[in-house]
Parts: structure tokens; sequence; C-alpha cells
């Protein structure tokens, strides 16, 4: 028999068999069952991750116009806290690493620190994507996720970055409840 053949046969053996086209059909395990409730909770995180992405590169467009300073800045800020109102806050980073705008009004007295000290400042401000931190002391005081996104002006020279930040308990709990409920 030629080789060829065979190696064809037994790769859609195999494909066959870890398809479980081999096995005979019965009522769900449940593991099966636990299999879906894991896939279906991991896809709903994406989808929270993949919303609050959208959000950022949405707000890095009005960025791109008003600067990320002032009060064009603190607008779009809020307009995507609006949109994610179980989020925390969002800020604005200058390329050195300062905060130079910050949303809610009650994070306004942390605009002028220098926190280009965190690793995930250093790693937005370096790798200049849409990227989600590390779990992180914030500077606000609390432990969270940054979620970041650059901002490069019209003329595309790099502005610095702006974030969500939100506490990772908060975004599961919102994608997991509901699958479990």
């Amino acid at each position: 028999m030629n080789t060829r053949v065979v190696l064809t046969m037994l790769l859609v053996g195999l494909a066959l068999l870890f398809a479980g086209c081999t096995t005979p059909g019965g009522p769900q395990s449940p593991h099966s069952t636990e299999n879906a409730t894991l896939f279906n909770a991991i896809s709903a995180i994406n989808a929270e991750l993949s919303n609050i992405r959208d959000q950022n590169l949405a707000s890095t467009q009005i960025l791109a116009g008003t600067g990320i300073t002032g009060s064009g800045a603190e607008l779009a800020l809020q307009q995507k806290l609006d949109n994610l109102p179980w989020a925390l806050s969002s800020v604005t980073i200058s390329p050195e690493g300062i905060i130079v705008a910050a949303i809610p009004e009650h994070y306004h007295h942390i605009v002028g620190r220098d926190v280009n000290y965190q690793g995930p400042v250093q790693e937005a401000l370096s790798m200049k994507v849409p990227r989600v931190s590390e779990v992180f002391m914030m500077e606000e005081g609390f432990t969270g996720i940054s979620q970041s996104a650059p901002v490069f002006a019209k003329d595309g020279s790099y502005l610095g970055y702006t974030d969500v930040t939100y506490r990772p308990e908060t975004l599961i709990a919102r994608a997991v409840d509901p699958i479990i409920d």
C-alpha cells in the first residue's frame, strides 16, 4: 500500500477520533457542560476587553484633535466613562509619564503626578499599542488594571496614551455572572 495513502487514512482517523466522531452519542456529560460554561465565560470576558479597547480607540480619535490636556481631553475621557459606567477612571499620560488629564472629577488631584516609575506606564509608553496591563497598585490607591491605547496627533506625532482603569473582579463578574446564573 502506498505510504501516502496510509498516512492520509491515519490522519483522517485521528481527526475523526479527536472530533468525537468515533464515540457513541449519548447524554452530555457534566464535563461537557462545564467546558461549555468555561468557554462561554472566556468569550464573555474577551468581549468585555474588546469593548474597552474599542472605547479607548474611539477616544484616541477625539484626543488626536483636542490634545491630551484641557477641557476637550476631559470631555473625551468623560464620554468614554459614560459608555463604561462600571469603570473607575480614565486618564491621559504624556510621553514623559505625567498624568495630564483625569476623569471623573474626584481624580483631578492626580493630574501632574509623575507615574513613569510604574512598569505598566513604562510599557504603554514604549510599546505604543493598545494593551492590557497586569494587575498593579494604581496611583489612585487601589489595585486594578489599566487598559490603554496610544494617542497620535493628526500629523502622526506621539502625544502619549489614554487608559481606562477598573478592578479585574468587576470586569469578570460582569462577564461571568449572566452565564452562571
